[in-house]
């Protein structure tokens, strides 16, 4: 073969091969704009959850129609006055809110706990004409947003008050839509075994076995911290927080070996008051 039949020989040899880098170098490109990179999942990749803050007077009050209104984390509140309470469309948030006239505007505020009957019905306990009433929440609803709530549906009990087996250490009391309760008596109310729910239960220990009737769910709220918390009314009239996963752990898991020990998580979420999810560290 001659020199200039050499020299086209490699000058296409050398345009083959650039022509292959090119290519695999722009299939290569294609391939890492069309894959995303895949994250493994982990407690700490999960995006915090938007926890509800209270409202802080002072609230600016304008009106819509006949209607004064607030709004508060997406939420419009509205006043019930045969309640003496504002509330918003669902009825999830209820306040005992004082509106001042002069400035319009509301100058403090006072959560109310949504509570449940034996009917299933929901409704807040609130001063009317120096009166404590039950308001209940689909009256409020239908007179303010022209909606109403249906009852929650309750798993039936005995009619007759149901005997507790005093010699179990975490009885069963009872079961409401599908998950079961039991005695945490340091607080002396009800915690669930899954999903950090609280309830009131009336229960006569003067006979023996005690006797129990009309489970009251409680309001479970979230703190700033991201744990769990109810408000229980103690005997001489005050409230008193209790922290979910501890009356979880202190009425589910075995007691602590040491009074140091503290409750933990094993997926890391505070939120989770499960009683599989805790244990003592």
């Amino acid at each position: 073969m001659s020199d200039p039949d050499l020299r086209d020989f490699f000058k296409g040899s050398n345009k083959a091969k650039k022509y292959n880098d090119d290519l695999k170098k722009k299939k290569k490109q294609q391939t890492q704009i069309h894959q995303s990179p895949i994250t493994p999942f982990s407690p700490t990749t999960m995006p915090p959850p938007v926890l509800w803050e209270e409202p802080q007077p002072p609230i600016d009050v304008v009106k819509n129609g006949n209607w004064p209104e607030w709004e508060w984390m997406g939420e419009t509140f509205r006043p019930y006055y045969a309640g003496n309470l504002w509330l918003n469309r669902t009825a999830s948030h209820v306040y005992k809110a004082f509106l001042n006239r002069d400035t319009y505007e509301i100058t403090s505020v006072k959560r109310l706990d949504v509570k449940i009957d034996a009917d299933g019905k929901q409704y807040v306990e609130n001063w009317v004409n120096k009166v404590l009433t039950k308001v209940y929440m689909d009256d409020a609803l239908r007179a303010v947003y022209r909606t109403g709530l249906a009852p929650v549906k309750m798993t039936p009990i005995a009619t007759q008050p149901t005997q507790i087996n005093q010699a179990m250490k975490n009885p069963q009391i009872f079961n409401y839509q599908g998950i079961d309760y039991s005695f945490y008596h340091e607080g002396k109310f009800c915690v669930s075994r899954n999903g950090g729910l609280a309830c009131w239960m009336h229960i006569d220990w003067s006979v023996s076995p005690a006797t129990y009737d009309k489970p009251i769910p409680y309001n479970v709220k979230v703190g700033s911290d991201g744990r769990k918390f109810v408000s229980v009314k103690q005997s001489d009239g005050t409230w008193k927080d209790f922290d979910m996963a501890v009356a979880v752990a202190k009425t589910y898991l075995k007691e602590p070996t040491s009074p140091n020990m503290e409750v933990k998580f094993k997926d890391g979420n505070v939120g989770n008051c499960d009683a599989d999810n805790l244990y003592w560290g």
